[in-house]
């Protein structure tokens, strides 16, 4: 009997622990959006290069095409990839490709000048431009997106308060989803053309970022809770949608 009474003791000990430890029901869901157009005024240039040379000349090739890349545009260039073989004469068969990112005004006649650098046994070609946002750009719309989520969330509290009066809420838990939609234009790619010139343009995405944010009234002494009561776990319609 008494054996019994102490696992009594230690369940009822154990439970309390668990109800301390429980999440709370009584939340309030609500659906939230932010929307914002990503524009770019600048665009990713890609250029091939092929040559051949013997091994001897393979370390001055190297060296050479940063510096005929500049020629063609000045700029942070970086060679994404680099292959060499050697073919049945012995000659070395390089091919690189290399990237950089400039705004609409230095577009003007780089396929021309790619062209011009270009010689019996090394050719440089411009094989696209590509007018998509920057990384720094999509992370700063971005920052900017959950910014104006938090200022919704504030707002909501607000409005919360005033309807329940007797309630006082606070934020519990902002849930953004893993990745913000981006949608409208595609990413415009300009193919090769006879004509150098390039229409100066901003190319928009539209960014969305969608979040579930749950608030909690703060708990309220015996006798205190307001027509509220406990309130079951709903979901408001977003009001800025769209």
């Amino acid at each position: 009997m008494r054996k019994l009474i102490i696992l009594s003791l230690m369940a009822a000990a154990s439970s309390v622990t668990f109800a301390k430890c429980a999440a709370p029901t009584d939340l309030v869901a609500v659906p939230m959006q932010a929307q914002a157009w990503l524009q770019s005024d600048s665009a990713k240039v890609s250029v091939n290069i092929n040559g051949s040379v013997n091994n001897a000349g393979l370390g001055s090739l190297r060296q050479s095409m940063l510096v005929n890349l500049n020629k063609i545009v000045k700029g942070d260039w970086h060679i994404t990839n680099f292959n060499r073989s050697q073919d049945n004469s012995g000659l070395e068969k390089v091919y690189a490709t290399a990237q950089l990112r400039l705004p609409n005004n230095k577009l003007g006649a780089i396929r021309s000048k790619a062209k011009a650098l270009s010689k019996p046994g090394i050719k440089y070609q411009v094989t696209n431009i590509q007018f998509i946002p920057s990384q720094m750009q999509t992370q700063a719309t971005k920052a900017n997106l959950r910014a104006n989520i938090y200022t919704q969330a504030q707002k909501e509290i607000l409005s919360l308060d005033k309807a329940f009066p007797n309630q006082k809420f606070r934020l519990f838990s902002i849930n953004f989803q893993p990745h913000a939609g981006i949608s409208g234009i595609r990413p415009m790619i300009l193919a090769k053309t006879a004509s150098n010139a390039v229409p100066r343009m901003n190319v928009g995405n539209k960014v969305t970022m969608n979040a579930m944010v749950s608030f909690q009234p703060k708990r309220q002494g015996p006798g205190q809770g307001g027509s509220m009561g406990r309130p079951s776990r709903h979901a408001r319609p977003n009001r800025n949608q769209g």
